[in-house]
């Protein structure tokens, strides 16, 4: 597994110091390793990337074996019940799937409860993207580190009005309610940062837009060697393949959603193909015997497929899970 997500102690050894960052441990033989980690962003792809954050639960002076986990993502990996020491991969779930044929199980889709899509919750982040010209010029701009929705205005453009920076905020929320130049946050989470990348000299940019500029400095570091860079592109930059124009900006807006399953997402059924989500229900689904349905899905669309392992394993889950009861209640009684 890539050290990346996860590493343990190479030797039998005692732990000498341990910060949110790094961890040193002083093996037998009498060499020490040093491990650091930190919280770390996936690649950007489709407007969306994911954050990975790192953790340990070794303490100063604690003894350490070949192999005992040093730090983990706790969004792939959980402490194992019956080892401590040891991970293992968080690669599934547990629900209770009926088979229904509704209107929302339709071509194989499939509905889950609420309460399990909150209960798979990643630390996601959306990304809007904006293009604005150099001599644009905008104001009212999102506050960073605070809760948006998805009607709240990133910016106003305020260019084809008036360019003055001193508009009160009475006359900046009257410009919003009619000036169709507002771009929304279209998501609900809070506004971590913004990056701008700009095809032009930086003596070029308005004045409102230099600010923004010296906004976004802080973050435009790359994480893989921790180098601060420059936002000013050339006709080399492009945005989902289409070059950025001379004179233009590229304004990004990351929002931590830190959501679960939404419509739309991918879902896989024991070991079938995968599934697309239609619904999240928020009322309660049970059996005739009182068990909550965690999630539906179409009989028929399951039975067409080649593999049959909802059949086999939902069938002898079920099974073992009533045996394990009335086994219990026999040995207890």
């Amino acid at each position: 597994m890539d050290k990346k997500f996860v590493n343990y102690a190479k030797q039998d050894g005692v732990v000498e110091k341990v910060s949110k960052t790094s961890v040193v441990i002083k093996y037998k033989d009498g060499t020490k390793e040093t491990f650091t980690f930190k919280d770390w962003t996936s690649k950007e792809e489709s407007n969306a990337t994911y954050i990975h954050k790192l953790k340990t639960d070794l303490t100063e002076k604690q003894k350490v074996k070949y192999g005992d986990i040093v730090y983990y993502d706790p969004g792939f990996f959980e402490i194992d019940m019956f080892d401590k020491t040891k991970v293992f991969y968080r690669a599934n779930i547990n629900v209770n799937v009926a088979w229904s044929e509704v209107q929302e199980t339709y071509e194989d889709a499939l509905m889950v409860s609420k309460k399990i899509g909150d209960s798979t919750t990643v630390s996601q982040i959306k990304i809007r993207d904006l293009v604005l010209d150099k001599n644009d010029e905008i104001a009212e701009v999102a506050e960073l580190n605070k809760h948006i929705n998805p009607n709240t205005a990133l910016f106003t453009l305020v260019s084809n009005v008036i360019k003055d920076d001193k508009l009160d905020k009475a006359t900046l929320d009257l410009l919003q309610s009619f000036i169709k130049v507002s771009p929304k946050a279209k998501y609900d989470g809070k506004l971590i940062k913004v990056k701008v990348y700009y095809n032009c000299e930086y003596k070029e940019l308005s004045k409102s837009l230099k600010k923004l500029v010296d906004i976004s400095a802080p973050y435009m570091v790359d994480e893989s060697t921790g180098k601060k860079y420059e936002g000013k592109v050339n006709g080399g930059y492009s945005i989902n393949g289409v070059p950025l124009e001379p004179g233009k900006l590229h304004i990004k807006f990351y929002i931590d959603v830190n959501g679960g399953m939404t419509p739309g997402d991918k879902a896989v059924i024991s070991s079938q193909l995968k599934s697309t989500i239609t619904t999240l229900y928020d009322y309660p689904v049970t059996t005739e015997s009182g068990d909550e349905i965690d999630a539906i899905f179409s009989a028929k669309g399951s039975l067409a497929r080649i593999v049959n392992s909802p059949q086999l394993m939902g069938t002898l889950a079920t099974c073992l899970e009533k045996l394990g009861e009335k086994a219990c209640d026999i040995y207890f009684k």
